[in-house]
C-alpha cells in the first residue's frame, strides 16, 4: 500500500503539484501514509520536476536557428525578461510565488545559472515548502475550517500581493512600468476606455430617446455592414478605391489558406518587405503589424485565425487622419476634422539603453509598456550615439503615436480631393480616412496622399488626443460627431424609404466576435 501511495505522489507532482501536497496532507491526517514517507514523496517528486524544468530552458539556449520555430522564440523573449543579477534570489523565492516557477527556472537554465547553486536551491527551497505546507495544515487546519471562505479570499490575496513583489522585484523594467502607472490617470489622452467614455454613452442614450430610434446610427453609410460602427471589414470600404491614384496595393487574404496566399503575393512581387497585415474586421489598431521578414510573417500567421488585409508599406514618415461627412441630401462633403500623426523617436548618446530612454521621457514612460513590448530583445540595448529608433511607426494612438489637431491642414483643395474619393464608395456619409502622406505642402494641395484604411460610422475624430485639447473641447467634439450620425442615419432611412435592416443584437455579437479574435492575438502585439 505504501508504494502505491508514494508513487501517486510522486508522479502527481508532475501533474498538479497543489493537488498532490493537499493528498499528501489527507493521508497523512488519515494514517494512511506516514509523515516521512509522504514528505519524501512530494519532496522528490516536485524536485525531479524543478530540475526538468531548469535542463529544459538549458536545452532551449542550446538551440541553433531558434529563430525558425516561433513558438520557442516565443519562449526565449519571456525567459529573458528575468534579470540574471536577481537569479539567485528569484530561484529561490518562486518556489513559494504561484505562477513565476516555470519561467524562473527556465530563465536559469537558459542563462546557464550555476547547475550547482541550481540543485542546492531546489533541495533547500523543495524541502521547505512541503515542511511548510505539512505545517501549515496542521497549525491552521481548525482556523481554515470554521472560516474557509475569509481562509481562501485572504490566502488568494496574499498570493497575489506576493506574486506582484516577486515580478517587481526580479524585472526591473515591470518595476519601472509599475511606479509610472499612475501617470496615465493625470491626462485623459491616456485613460482607460471604461473611465473616458461613459458620459458619451449616456449623450447616446439620450440621443437615441430624443430621435426615437435606438439604430439609425447604424445606418449612415446603408451598404456597409452596420455602417462601418462595429464589425465591418476593411475591404468592404477598400475595394472601391483600388484604382484611385490615393490607393495602395491591398488584397484581401482568407484565413483558410493565408500561408499559401501571401506566398504568393511575395513570389509573384505583388507584395515585397516590409508590409503591412492586419484583421479585415479590426478596432483601433488592433493586431497592425509592419512584417520585416519570414520570421515576422510566420510568427503572425500563426496566431491569426482570421482574414487579412495585405497592403503595401508606404514609407513616408507623415501620417494622418482625416474625417469626412456629408449628408445624403447634399452633393459636396466637408472634412469635419485632421489628426495629424507623428512617429515618436529616441536618438541613441551612447550610454542608455532604450528601456532608460524611454523611462527619461516625461510622456513615453507613461506608455512604457507598449513600446517595451514592441522592442523586445532590444529594451536592454545601447544605443549608439545619434543611433535613431523609433518607438512606433503605426498610425495609431494604442499603438504609441502622437496626434495633433491639424485643422490648419483644411483647404479648399483637399477638401475637394477626399470628397471626390469619397464618392468612390458606394453611399459613404460619414468616416475617417487614415493616410500617409508626402509633405504638408502637397497635402494643402489635395496630392501627395496614399489611404491605409477607411473607417466608418465608428471613426472618432482622433484629434481629441492632443495634449493641448481640454478634456470639455475633447466631449464637445464627440458630441457633434454623434449629433451628425444620428442625423445622417434617420435622413438615409427618410430619403431611401429603407427599412430597419441593422440590429443592436447583431452589433453585439459582432463586439463579442472581434474581443475573441484580439484576445487570440494579443501575444503578438
Amino acid at each position: 500500500m505504501w508504494n502505491e501511495l508514494f508513487w501517486s505522489l510522486f508522479f502527481g507532482t508532475f501533474v498538479l503539484e497543489d493537488v498532490a501536497l493537499a493528498s499528501m496532507i489527507t493521508l497523512i491526517a488519515q494514517e494512511k501514509i506516514s509523515s516521512e514517507l509522504g514528505f519524501l514523496a512530494c519532496f522528490l517528486g516536485i524536485s525531479v520536476g524543478d530540475l526538468a524544468i531548469y535542463y529544459f530552458g538549458w536545452w532551449l539556449s542550446s538551440i541553433k536557428k531558434i529563430e525558425h520555430y516561433p513558438r520557442l522564440m516565443k519562449l526565449k523573449h519571456k525567459v529573458q525578461s528575468v534579470h540574471p543579477r536577481s537569479m539567485l534570489a528569484a530561484v529561490f523565492i518562486c518556489r513559494f510565488v504561484p505562477g513565476t516557477r516555470v519561467i524562473t527556472y527556465l530563465a536559469a537554465g537558459f542563462q546557464n545559472f550555476s547547475q550547482i547553486s541550481f540543485w542546492l536551491i531546489t533541495v533547500i527551497s523543495v524541502g521547505a515548502w512541503v515542511g511548510v505546507a505539512m505545517l501549515g495544515a496542521h497549525f491552521f487546519a481548525v482556523f481554515f475550517i470554521n472560516n474557509l471562505l475569509i481562509s481562501i479570499l485572504l490566502a488568494l490575496l496574499f498570493l497575489f500581493v506576493l506574486r506582484k513583489i516577486f515580478i517587481l522585484g526580479t524585472q526591473p523594467i515591470k518595476a519601472q512600468q509599475f511606479l509610472n502607472s499612475y501617470r496615465k490617470y493625470l491626462s485623459f489622452e491616456f485613460w482607460p476606455p471604461w473611465l473616458f467614455y461613459p458620459p458619451l454613452i449616456f449623450y447616446i442614450i439620450y440621443l437615441m430617446i430624443k430621435n426615437r430610434s435606438i439604430t439609425a446610427l447604424l445606418d449612415a453609410n446603408p451598404q456597409i455592414l452596420y455602417g462601418g460602427l462595429l464589425g465591418e471589414s476593411k475591404w468592404e470600404f477598400y475595394q472601391h478605391m483600388l484604382n484611385h491614384p490615393f490607393s495602395l496595393p491591398t488584397y484581401k487574404i482568407h484565413q483558410t489558406n493565408k500561408e499559401e496566399s501571401v506566398e504568393q503575393l511575395l513570389k509573384s512581387k505583388l507584395l515585397s518587405y516590409p508590409f503591412i497585415l492586419k484583421p479585415d474586421v479590426g478596432q483601433r489598431g488592433f493586431a497592425v503589424r509592419i512584417i520585416r521578414d519570414s520570421y515576422q510573417l510566420s510568427e503572425y500567421l500563426n496566431l491569426a485565425n482570421f482574414d487579412l488585409i495585405a497592403q503595401k508599406f508606404c514609407s513616408w514618415q507623415n501620417e494622418a487622419g482625416l474625417f469626412y461627412i456629408r449628408k445624403p441630401n447634399q452633393n459636396v462633403g466637408f472634412i469635419f476634422s485632421v489628426t495629424d500623426k507623428t512617429f515618436p523617436f529616441i536618438t541613441g548618446d551612447g550610454k542608455r539603453t532604450i528601456a532608460q530612454h524611454i523611462f527619461d521621457d516625461p510622456r513615453a514612460r507613461i506608455i512604457s509598456e507598449t513600446y517595451l513590448e514592441r522592442a523586445g530583445d532590444r529594451a536592454n540595448e545601447i544605443l549608439k550615439q545619434n543611433e535613431i529608433y523609433y518607438l512606433s511607426e503605426c498610425g495609431n494612438h494604442c499603438q504609441g503615436a502622437i496626434f495633433k489637431n491639424g485643422k490648419d491642414l483644411i483647404t479648399p483643395q483637399l477638401t475637394s480631393a477626399i470628397d471626390e474619393l469619397a464618392k468612390k464608395i458606394p453611399d459613404f456619409y460619414f468616416g475617417r480616412f487614415d493616410i500617409r502622406y508626402e509633405s504638408k505642402e502637397k497635402l494643402i494641395q489635395g496630392l501627395g496622399i496614399q489611404v491605409v484604411e477607411v473607417n466608418g460610422a465608428g471613426s472618432e475624430a482622433t484629434h481629441i488626443w492632443d495634449p493641448q485639447t481640454t478634456y470639455l473641447e475633447a466631449y464637445q467634439t464627440l458630441i457633434t460627431q454623434w449629433n451628425y450620425l444620428f442625423e445622417i442615419g434617420l435622413l438615409v432611412r427618410k430619403l431611401n424609404k429603407q427599412k430597419q435592416k441593422n440590429s443592436l443584437f447583431g452589433l453585439a455579437k459582432a463586439y463579442f466576435n472581434m474581443l475573441t479574435q484580439k484576445k487570440d492575438l494579443q501575444s503578438s502585439s
